[in-house]
């Protein structure tokens, strides 16, 4: 029997003891700090899943291949909720901002040429319209119409305002022709009461058209201006309803087909979001 052999096993069971014990203080240390690592960034990454959701991965094109397409068909009517309420909140905040934007512009136009009061019941008349428009619940999922309805209430407005220049036109004729008096045959008088002879000045060639006047150049900017504005808006609309198109396929793409065959059919049955961007 090796006494010697026996006699150093408790030393040797202590010394492991007290090695284990060094061990725990930095090397079980060590482990416990990288485990709390990885569950506050696992925390970390579970919040800004949570926080953006699969239908805001979706829009940033996080997924790829079938994953891409199937969660597209398994979540098509929170997207298309997603769409309508988003481009209807767009469409109404910027809206109301080219309401007031208009306003301002129309008042400065009816100051200048004094006619504040008629073009104030005008303005009335087409922001209620408009909000009417704008007021609608479905304003997201029919963005076309109403934006469409903007536009022709506007131009309605537009022919409503170019009236005031018309109707203070046949006034001014009115006055000349009533000041006018005939003296004789080809014979009449001008504003200015110089006779002018009716025979002869038919004889000169054609009468030109008139410029337009100030008055009128001034509603022709507003309705350049709106048009800008409201395709400018369009557009963001019709941005905020595109998916990015999915990703491409992987491997033989077989599965892949089959449900984006499927994909296709949702959409072109729901007409609203379309792979190729298109309503």
């Amino acid at each position: 029997m090796n006494v010697s052999n026996i006699g150093n096993r408790p030393d040797q069971a202590m010394l492991q003891s007290k090695q284990s014990g060094d061990r725990g203080k930095s090397g079980i240390a060590q482990e416990l700090k990288e485990k709390i690592t990885r569950i506050e960034t696992g925390k970390v990454q579970e919040g800004a899943l949570q926080e953006k959701g699969v239908i805001g991965l979706l829009q940033e094109g996080h997924f790829q291949g079938v994953a891409d397409v199937r969660l597209r068909i398994n979540f098509h009517e929170q997207l298309q909720l997603m769409v309508s309420q988003k481009s209807g909140e767009v469409l109404q905040t910027e809206s109301r901002e080219l309401m007031l934007e208009l306003e301002s512009k129309v008042q400065s136009v009816g100051e200048e040429f004094q006619v504040t009061d008629q073009v104030a019941d005008l303005l009335t008349s087409f922001k209620e319209e408009a909000e009417g428009l704008l007021g609608t619940s479905d304003a997201g999922s029919d963005s076309s119409s109403v934006i469409g309805g903007l536009r022709d209430a506007f131009a309605g407005f537009l022919a409503s305002l170019q009236s005031i220049a018309t109707a203070d036109d046949a006034e001014a004729d009115s006055g000349v022709a009533g000041a006018a008096a005939v003296a004789g045959t080809g014979a009449s008088i001008t504003e200015d009461g110089a006779p002018v002879n009716l025979e002869a000045s038919e004889t000169e060639g054609p009468a030109t058209t008139p410029a337009p006047d100030g008055f009128t150049l001034a509603v022709q900017k507003l309705q350049e201006w709106f048009e800008t504005e409201i395709a400018a808006l369009e557009k963001t609309v019709n941005d905020l309803q595109v998916l990015p198109d999915p990703s491409e396929p992987r491997g033989n793409g077989v599965a892949y087909e089959r449900f984006l065959e499927t994909y296709k059919g949702m959409e072109a049955g729901s007409g609203a979001i379309r792979i190729d961007g298109k309503a």
